[in-house]
């Protein structure tokens, strides 16, 4: 009597498909777009500061008010940060980062849209916005802690990551004050609008991102092997 297999593979040898967010070129991809979201998040808190009467006008702001526009952002940016990074893992293992950072986009880009078009006057509107922005900004920053973790396992590649994005941070408080500074007063606008197509860019490869995860998700779990079955002592014939 001898012992024939039943053909079925085991788990082990099919295994389940690598975690979509580990493939070279997605990878890549991921990290440029959270390196953006967070040159804007640096961006947008420092280019108020430097506008100066311009907004002061606009938004009728006294002098004293102009500082409250960013500590409320920075505010809201530090105080929601902590329970953005809980709302993560609360949602899901791979869908809760990625809604949270779309959620966070739209926050961040739609109140820029809202104080550049000038849809609001009052300096109690203003500052509330620039909370809502600061939060959409604390979601922002929480989801690419978490992708950075993910995406990232081995510590010395993360502390690259986050040395280069040390870098992008500073190009980006730069760039909003130099920006916020050389506008003419007229176009103090721009500071806030510009938000919207790098958050389009984002937000519309954060999109491609999930939904290709998605896709690859659903289809390692349709192509992952059935248990395998003991084998059973036949009888040669």
């Amino acid at each position: 009597m001898r012992v024939r297999s039943t053909g079925v593979l085991s788990p082990g040898l099919g295994g389940e498909p690598p975690s979509p967010l580990a493939h070279g070129r997605t990878r890549v991809v991921l990290l440029c777009a959270l390196a953006l979201n967070q040159f804007l998040v640096a961006a947008a808190g420092a280019c108020v500061a430097a506008l100066g009467p311009a907004l002061l006008t606009a938004m009728g702001l006294s002098g004293t008010a102009l500082p409250w526009a960013v500590v409320v952002y920075l505010l809201a940016l530090g105080g929601l940060l902590l329970p953005s990074r809980w709302l993560c893992g609360r949602i899901g293992p791979f869908g809760g980062p990625f809604f949270v950072l779309l959620a966070g986009l739209w926050m961040f880009v739609q109140t820029s849209v809202v104080i550049g078009a000038r849809l609001i006057t009052t300096p109690v509107a203003f500052l509330v916005l620039r909370g809502v922005q600061g939060a959409g900004a604390a979601a922002l920053t929480a989801v690419a802690l978490v992708l950075v973790a993910r995406v990232l396992p081995v510590r010395g590649e993360r502390e690259s990551v986050q040395f280069g994005w040390g870098a992008v941070i500073v190009a980006g408080v730069f760039a909003g004050l130099v920006l916020g500074a050389r506008l003419p007063a007229g176009e103090w606008r721009w500071a806030f609008w510009m938000n919207l197509p790098l958050g389009a860019l984002s937000g519309m490869t954060t999109l491609g991102l999930l939904r290709a995860t998605r896709a690859r998700k659903a289809d390692g779990h349709l192509r992952t092997p059935a248990p395998s079955r003991p084998s059973l002592p036949l009888p040669d014939a």
